[in-house]
């Protein structure tokens, strides 16, 4: 054998052998994703819902203590002194109610409490003794 016979070494004949990690099959890579995705995920979800849970409930909270305020301005009996000085406060409690309420007040009785001849009353709770 001379050098000149000789054949140079193929470099093409095998590919380099890979990683194990890199041998991991499609389902095994979504399914490492997926376990990542809930893990981060999970958490902001909860956070987002509680958010808007709370934020619902501040909501009504406020609008109750509107009403409050509203039931406390059309409690007051106007006919007795005959000013009208609360008609602008009567107005706004009774389109405050409006607003809150799913049926609204027929426009008689929105006038009637706006000039102060009907007056909302609020039984008060007994107690038992």
């Amino acid at each position: 054998m001379t050098a000149e016979n000789q054949e140079p070494p193929s470099f093409e004949s095998q590919p380099p052998p890979q990683p194990a990690a890199a041998k991991k099959d499609v389902w095994g890579i979504l399914e490492s994703l997926s376990k990542i995705i809930a893990a981060l995920g999970i958490p902001v979800v909860l956070g987002a819902g509680g958010w808007v849970i709370q934020s619902t409930i501040s909501q009504q909270t406020v609008s109750k203590d509107y009403v409050t305020i509203a039931l406390g301005i059309l409690q007051k009996d106007e006919s007795k002194d005959g000013s009208q000085s609360n008609t602008g406060l009567r107005r706004w409690a009774v389109a405050l109610l409006n607003s809150t309420s799913p049926v609204r007040l027929d426009p008689t009785t929105e006038q009637q409490l706006i000039s102060g001849k009907l007056n909302i009353e609020i039984p008060q709770a007994k107690t038992l003794a």
